[in-house]
């Protein structure tokens, strides 16, 4: 049961990378670079850092304990 939950967590992680990168497609080089210009769309992308939530979520993961009623 741990092995799926873990699964289908990087599976999700996996997709959120994905729909993050179709939200938030990299520039063109040379695109945005005038004095207004907006943030780089990686900066979004970087302030998780890569990892990050697989790592917590295999954490919580490893501690969990089903409950036997």
């Amino acid at each position: 049961m741990i092995q799926e939950l873990q699964a289908d967590l990087e599976l999700l992680a996996r997709r959120v990378t994905l729909l993050e990168a179709i939200i938030w497609p990299e520039p063109e080089l040379g695109s945005g670079d005038d004095p207004f210009s907006t943030e780089p769309s990686s900066f979004y992308r970087d302030k998780r850092e890569e990892g990050s939530l697989p790592q917590r979520l295999s954490t919580l993961l490893s501690s969990y304990k089903p409950r036997r009623d």
